[in-house]
């Protein structure tokens, strides 16, 4: 709705309301109070879409923008441009779509694409289901010390999804989470080590998970001072 027809809107319900007022019977200011309780929220909600047709209007000018510059090789544009498809910022939501940018983005190199596209192929979003190639994409990334994709590679290893199981491999990409200080990794780190008989390690990667309040090292800490591990 143009502003031009809801101001037109507006004067006409004022009017109207003025009209009917002089042809009743006197008010109480009970009901006075009501109607322009009614008058003011009429404006209100006009208002506010007006204001919401603006921020659509802008939000679609700059998804355009984002597309001439996607369309121009960034990788950082083709990224985000992604993540409007994912969520519908402007566009309609397709998961194809973002896939398309995502896959663009990632080739050119940036991280959180490569992340986003394995995450794609290891949910079967927009695209054809598969963990050897999500885990493909999930490396190049955490090859970028990208955190989320170094967990999510551990995790792989030690689940053996996309690749085969690999304790030590996990441990390794484990590691590297862990030295960015994210405490989940520090505990499983920790328990990792437990695993091969390694107590000092486990105890100190323990503890650091401890440290950063992760809860489900609390109870293994505690275990570790009675016993004097």
């Amino acid at each position: 709705m143009k502003k031009s027809t809801l101001r037109l809107s507006i004067s006409t319900n004022i009017s109207t309301l003025t009209t009917t007022e002089a042809v009743l019977a006197p008010t109480t200011p009970m009901q006075l109070n009501f109607k322009k309780l009614s008058l003011l929220f009429t404006l209100l909600l006009f208002s506010l879409l007006s204001i919401a047709e603006v921020v659509d209007a802008e939000l679609k000018q700059a998804v355009e923008q984002l597309k001439i510059q996607a369309e121009q090789g960034d990788a950082e544009s083709q990224h985000l441009l992604g993540i409007t498809y994912i969520k519908g910022f402007g566009v309609t939501k397709s998961s194809s779509e973002a896939v398309k940018w995502f896959r663009k983005s990632a080739e050119n190199g940036n991280v959180n694409a490569q992340y986003n596209l394995g995450v794609a192929y290891y949910h079967g979003r927009g695209i054809k289901l598969d963990k050897k190639k999500a885990m493909k994409w999930y490396k190049k990334s955490a090859e970028q010390d990208y955190l989320p994709a170094q967990r999510s590679l551990a995790k792989a290893y030690i689940l053996g999804e996309g690749v085969l199981k690999d304790p030590k491999e996990a441990l390794k990409w484990y590691l590297k989470s862990a030295q960015q200080n994210d405490p989940s990794s520090q505990f499983k780190v920790g328990m990792l080590y437990m695993l091969v008989n390694d107590k000092k390690q486990a105890k100190y990667w323990i503890k650091k998970a401890y440290e950063n309040d992760y809860s489900e090292a609390e109870s293994v800490w505690n275990e570790f001072k009675m016993w004097n591990y």
